[in-house]
């Protein structure tokens, strides 16, 4: 079973993938140079200063699931709302996100009261991920495979 660790909840829009970078244009001096956008750069400090916090309760896990509900007026593709939100917490956390696992993430309209948005954000749960139902499962795959799975 997994514990929850930390729940956190980021008012804004989350950036998209497809609309994170700029480019400024070349000088005599400099080719062309791709740059985050500055509402990117505000996104990420807001999550990265809400996740810091949790830092050190997080440390002590080896892998942990984060689970994310993206709360958007405008629907863009699940797994692109992912990479600006994920590289912030990763910087915050300390931990290299091949250690996030599982990730979920789900997409919803924003909340509303009487028409009015109320809420635009994210709101993600970390939990300690359960590594003995993992490697029970990795060995239930290696008997259909018949093919040894190296942890």
């Amino acid at each position: 079973m997994d514990n929850i660790l930390a729940k956190m909840v980021i008012e804004g829009k989350a950036p998209t993938t497809n609309h994170m970078y700029a480019v400024r244009q070349a000088t005599a001096k400099n080719k062309k140079q791709r740059y985050l956008k500055p509402e990117v750069v505000a996104w990420q400090s807001m999550v990265q200063l809400t996740a810091r916090k949790y830092r050190r309760v997080i440390r002590d896990y080896a892998v942990i699931g984060i689970t994310f509900h993206f709360y958007r007026s405008y629907m863009p593709d699940v797994d692109n709302l992912l990479k600006a939100t994920m590289d912030a917490l990763k910087q915050a956390l300390d931990l290299d996100d091949r250690y996030f696992d599982p990730v979920t993430s789900y997409r919803y309209p924003p909340i509303k009261d009487h028409g009015k948005i109320v809420f635009e954000g994210v709101i993600i749960t970390i939990t300690s991920s359960d590594l003995e139902a993992q490697r029970e499962s990795w060995e239930s795959i290696q008997k259909v495979l018949k093919t040894p799975i190296q942890v």
